[in-house]
């Protein structure tokens, strides 16, 4: 084990996709006691659990007994509860994933091609549907919504009446757009800015019973404890009838207050919008304004009673890094520890089963398949923006070293921010 308490994950081939965003689920103490503590189908847990103390001197191979022996090894949740015991409790310097790629199949029943690279949001979403099917049938089947899910609201707003069609969505990822935001709040905007329904593409309205003007956007209900933020980093490039990858720079905080983009934070903002306009405007004006102001009336009656300041507030935990182009290239992980809140003897990023964790004080790391080592903040915004940087290029005309733009190749793909409000239990809360 490297000197700073953690183990590396060993590449197969093209299985960096895989290890950076294991080691980020894996660095939320909570989740990891969760999916631990789960039995599955094959009552495999109970061997993966009672294994760990002499995982040093065994082969992986070693851990699995006759008894239920295939059923564990086509188990893709035992093999992530074997894969999290080695990380927490192994010597070694890195633990050999071979059996969770046998596991994990293909839409074709087909194990993991390692020497294969998957987009790591492809392999995030396909990894989740199959646990969900694993947790459906145990007293866990919740253990992804708690820890990661949340809710959008799809809105269709009547502009000539106080009317307001919704539908719900769950989600566990925000894909944002990269191109032209200068920053994640303009991609957030741009997120729930919504579009004007006019002319041919007027919305039937119930309640007016007639085709009418209205606005369609989507929203957050719903905040998820831990957020992932899902960049947009690769298009289809219709010209050259090829997928690119977008290296623009987009900036993102350390901290992110999320309340301007849920829905009470919009009726919030429209609310006083609406006021303002009523005040400035003409008698006229208002008699004419007196409908869509009653809508967001309504809309603002309708949210919930204040929240605490930080109910909204998230904490950046980690980025998962893409380098290359969209043909190749290469997935690592900076992680920040979660240090447990109270006098505990743990070892670094291990807290007790009840997953209490701060970040004060902790560090970064980047894991990076085998190799951990510390990692500063402070460099976050060289190595996760993207854009362009100078680099010193020699001038065989001057026969001087001049500089000259580039662009980085490497760039943040998925942002991971932890929730700072701790309601009074885990679950993910309705706002």
């Amino acid at each position: 084990k490297c000197a700073y308490g953690y183990v590396g994950l060993k590449n197969l081939g093209a299985t960096c996709y895989m290890n950076s965003l294991m080691q980020q689920f894996f660095m939320i103490p909570s989740f990891r006691y969760a999916i631990l503590g789960t039995k599955d189908n094959a009552n495999a847990n109970a061997n993966a659990i009672n294994a760990i103390s002499d995982i040093n001197d065994m082969d992986v191979k070693e851990i699995s007994t006759t008894e239920g022996e295939n059923n564990r090894n086509e188990s893709v949740l035992f093999q992530l509860q074997q894969l999290f015991c080695y990380l927490q409790e192994s010597e070694k310097k890195f633990f050999d994933p071979r059996e969770f790629c046998l596991a994990y199949k293909d839409y074709e029943g087909n194990p993991m091609n390692p020497s294969i690279q998957m987009d790591v949001d492809e392999f995030f979403n396909r990894l989740f549907d199959k646990l969900e099917t694993q947790l459906k049938e145990t007293p866990e089947k919740n253990i992804l919504q708690t820890f990661f899910g949340g809710k959008l609201l799809n809105q269709l707003i009547c502009k000539d009446c106080p009317h307001v069609s919704e539908r719900e969505e769950t989600f566990y990822t925000l894909s944002l757009e990269v191109k032209g935001k200068k920053n994640i709040l303009e991609s957030l905007d741009s997120y729930v800015q919504g579009e004007i329904l006019e002319g041919d593409n007027k919305y039937f309205c119930e309640i007016c019973s007639r085709h009418v003007d209205a606005v369609k956007r989507c929203c957050i209900k719903t905040l998820p404890e831990t957020l992932i933020i899902h960049l947009k980093r690769f298009e289809f490039d219709f010209d050259r009838m090829r997928k690119v990858k977008v290296n623009d720079s987009c900036e993102f905080p350390m901290r992110l207050n999320i309340e301007p983009y849920t829905k009470e934070g919009l009726a919030k903002r429209e609310s006083n919008d609406a006021d303002n306009q009523t005040s400035n405007s003409t008698k006229t004006q208002t008699e004419q304004t007196t409908n869509k102001d009653a809508n967001l009336l309504e809309e603002a009656q309708t949210a919930p009673p204040p929240a605490p300041p930080d109910f909204y507030e998230y904490e950046l935990t980690g980025v998962l890094v893409h380098t290359g182009t969209a043909d190749s290239g290469h997935y690592y992980s900076f992680v920040k520890e979660r240090l447990p809140s109270s006098g505990s003897s743990s070892t670094a990023g291990v807290d007790s089963a009840s997953g209490s964790t701060a970040t004060t004080g902790a560090h970064w790391y980047q894991f990076n398949d085998t190799h951990v080592e510390p990692f500063d903040e402070k460099a976050i915004a060289e190595n996760c923006f993207g854009g362009y940087e100078m680099v010193p290029h020699f001038d065989t005309q001057t026969q001087k070293n001049v500089g000259r733009w580039q662009i980085r190749p490497h760039n943040a793909y998925l942002l991971f921010y932890q929730r700072v409000y701790k309601p009074p239990t885990t679950a993910a809360t309705t706002t």
